[in-house]
């Protein structure tokens, strides 16, 4: 929170509540209740959980029509599954599938199948190949070096700043893609879901969707679920902040756009869109881009966000959660029309 807290302050934001809640706590009615009658707007409430590929396949394999199975969803309402999915079709997979062809011959199926852990396994390597740098073969090879896990991984995140801006920094071409899944109860009573996103790709229909929301919470209001914005990522993990009672579109880059403009370090651009709306801001010359872009669109953006606090903007409660088994420690920032996320 130290980034955050300094960053708020600098664009005269006043934070007036920090809460903390445990990752394994069943019961957070008291922090719900601390929240509620602080008075803020709060705008969402959201669990974000990072699974492995199987979880796509939830919705599919899941018993229908039986009461535990809609307590199940019910508990699900709202959360964000991320998890990653195989890609036969770009161009790490297409070279993968080459030098194995020149190696073993024969006919290679184009389906992604089988090289689920081709990442995994070239990370590894990689690894191993900065330990061996660091250390020497032989202190590798006979495990009597005290590497940590940063001297294994390359720094998953280059740079984060909050709440301007931060950049993800790939560690090599994916052959996997990643998806996003977010589960709601629809006004039908049925489940519906958004698509599963494909984070290697611009996500037009999904930025211009919008979802009525049947939210059973006690302390939070119903609210319409718009995904406002996603950004192109090597990583497992991706930005997709949530807007509430948003209305317009937003303008994505076509995926030329994105490999003409945003090479490597991808900045993530957040927009809230609405009768009041601006744009955080990134790079420079992304946001100018982006600002031309939103110019036709029920967007307004503005170009300084000092101007947050001129609007009344004020951060209602940070909440550092750990996600998953991954143990994945986010601070989630609530203001008063978006959400920005804090990763680590």
């Amino acid at each position: 929170m130290t980034a955050f807290s300094a960053a708020a302050a600098s664009l005269g934001i006043e934070i007036l509540t920090h809460h903390v809640f445990s990752p394994m706590a069943l019961d957070i009615s008291f922090q719900f209740k601390a929240i509620a009658d602080a008075g803020p707007n709060i705008i969402v409430y959201t669990g974000l959980w990072i699974g492995p590929d199987v979880s796509g396949l939830f919705l599919d394999v899941i018993p229908q029509g039986t009461p535990q199975t809609a307590s199940d969803i019910a508990n699900l309402d709202g959360f964000m599954y991320i998890y990653p999915r195989q890609n036969g079709s770009n161009a790490a997979y297409r070279a993968l599938q080459a030098a194995y062809q020149a190696q073993r011959g024969g006919l290679v199926d184009d389906v992604a199948y089988g090289i689920t852990f081709a990442d995994c396994v070239t990370v590894t390597i990689r690894g191993l190949q900065r330990l061996t740098s660091i250390y020497g073969a032989a202190a590798v090879q006979a495990g009597t070096h005290n590497a940590t896990l940063a001297d294994f991984l390359k720094a998953r995140w280059a740079t984060l700043h909050a709440p301007e801006h931060w950049h993800l920094d790939g560690l090599l071409p994916m052959v996997n893609a990643k998806s996003i899944l977010q589960t709601m109860n629809g006004t039908s009573g049925g489940i519906g879901h958004s698509q599963s996103i494909n984070t290697m790709q611009s996500a037009g229909g999904i930025l211009s969707a919008q979802f009525p929301v049947k939210h059973a919470s006690k302390w939070l209001a119903p609210w319409r679920m718009h995904a406002v914005h996603l950004v192109r990522s090597e990583n497992l993990l991706v930005l997709a902040p949530v807007a509430r009672e948003v209305v317009g579109h937003v303008v994505p880059l076509a995926d030329a756009q994105f490999d003409a403009e945003m090479p490597g370090d991808v900045p993530a651009i957040r927009i809230a869109c609405g009768s009041d709306a601006w744009v955080v801001q990134t790079d420079e010359n992304v946001h100018a881009q982006w600002s031309a872009a939103l110019a036709a669109s029920a967007c307004k953006p503005v170009a300084n966000t000092s101007t947050l606090s001129a609007r009344g903007v004020n951060v209602t409660s940070g909440s550092k959660l750990s996600s998953g088994p991954s143990k994945m420690t986010r601070d989630i920032s609530l203001l008063a029309d978006c959400i920005g996320w804090r990763a680590f």
